[in-house]
């Protein structure tokens, strides 16, 4: 998702924010992320349409465009002028609500921007999980979860069967192979940097079923007889 001043700041089209729409992205198993260009502006633009004065422009005082809007040259695209204190100001109050982070990265062609907004409390996504309590030993049970729908987004889910097996993903199969009680641990890490984390008892009863016959229990060989 990337914007360039397209609509104002009162944009309709997102009457619930970006977090609401970043919801059903990551729901999805997508990556949600906002991509900006607050140097530039396009002709259909409100700061292009009502503060041409704020732009880059040439010697007759009409703005020079820089390219095409993804060559559909339907709609161009201008830069803003840094050295006007009307534009730098236009830039302040863009992100007045929120500061611009780098995550700590290796130099590349791209880098990653979060945007904070520090007037929104930082809270745990908030996941409801399927988690059986009781289970046999060798059967295969299933777990999954999932965020409400006015959740803060989920990034990624841990789990931590209790055995020594752990997995990540919103969804997974899992065979414990003895008897007993086991604490599973679920972690669900969120956009605001607070984890979710939630812990089952799984009452598992039985035994291993061992094949009948030994000769069942070996290992695999490529037939050597063709």
């Amino acid at each position: 998702m990337e914007g360039r001043g397209f609509n104002p700041a009162t944009a309709s089209q997102f009457p619930d924010g970006m977090r609401f729409v970043g919801h059903y992205v990551t729901r999805d198993g997508l990556l949600f992320g906002v991509w900006t260009g607050p140097f530039e502006v396009t002709s259909r633009a409100g700061v292009y349409e009502q503060h041409k004065d704020w732009l880059v422009r040439n010697a007759k005082g009409d703005p020079i465009p820089s390219r095409a809007v993804w060559d559909q040259k339907t709609d161009m695209i201008y830069s803003l002028d840094t050295t006007n204190p009307a534009a730098q100001e236009y830039l302040r109050q863009t992100y007045k609500n929120g500061a611009v982070a780098f995550d700590n990265q290796a130099p590349e062609s791209v880098r990653v921007i979060k945007l904070i907004d520090d007037t929104i409390s930082p809270s745990a996504p908030d996941v409801s999980a399927q988690m059986p309590s009781a289970a046999n030993a060798g059967d295969t049970i299933h777990v999954s979860a999932q965020t409400e729908a006015n959740s803060v987004p989920a990034l990624a889910y841990h789990w931590d069967f209790g055995d020594g097996i752990t997995a990540t993903g919103s969804h997974f199969a899992h065979t414990y192979t003895q008897a007993g009680n086991f604490a599973v641990r679920l972690t669900v890490d969120g956009v605001d940097g607070v984890p979710a984390v939630q812990t089952f008892t799984v009452n598992v009863t039985g035994k291993l079923r061992a094949f009948p016959n030994l000769r069942d229990n070996r290992r695999f060989r490529e037939p050597t007889d063709h």
